[in-house]
């Protein structure tokens, strides 16, 4: 509930994280997720709107898949953020609306995303090492060469 709340404070950052990690903790997980955000997402406030589909758009890129594609299901409600425009602010004007509009589309980018968008971002920052690799038997290593039937050794001097 404080990652929802309809003050203008942002969302704390360790709260995604951690609403992301209880997608994977039951079955049921996604769905009551799921359909809490989409509850709150119906209210008119538009800081309770932005901080939902920022929680939804970040749930979809690190939570466990099943959330994104049951949001796929109900992008409707997402999509009819898109088009918000509630009553002006006095102090920000159109800004807070402006924001939801912008929140929706980055969110729907999200859940839209393919999965390989994903994995490319989990796998480019892979640590690959310098030098031989296990796959080259034709190189050498350290003074071993490496032949079809026997290990020699070649001297280093």
């Amino acid at each position: 509930n404080k990652a929802t709340t309809a003050d203008d404070q942002p969302t704390p950052g360790y709260l995604f994280g951690e609403i992301a990690r209880l997608t994977y903790t039951t079955p049921d997980a996604c769905y009551l997720i799921e359909d809490y955000l989409i509850k709150k997402l119906q209210r008119n406030d538009p800081n309770v709107k932005v901080k939902v589909l920022r929680i939804i758009k970040h749930v979809s890129e690190k939570g466990k898949p099943d959330f994104r594609r049951n949001m796929q299901r109900r992008a409707d409600v997402i999509k009819q953020c898109t088009q918000y425009r509630g009553p002006p602010d006095p102090l920000r004007g159109d800004a807070p609306s402006k924001a939801v509009r912008e929140e929706a589309e980055a969110c729907s980018k999200a859940i839209f995303a393919n999965e390989e968008t994903y994995n490319d971002v989990q796998t480019s920052g892979r640590i690959e090492g310098f030098g031989s690799s296990a796959l080259d038997s034709s190189s050498s290593s350290a003074g071993y060469s490496a032949s079809a039937s026997r290990f020699s050794y070649q001297g280093a001097g």
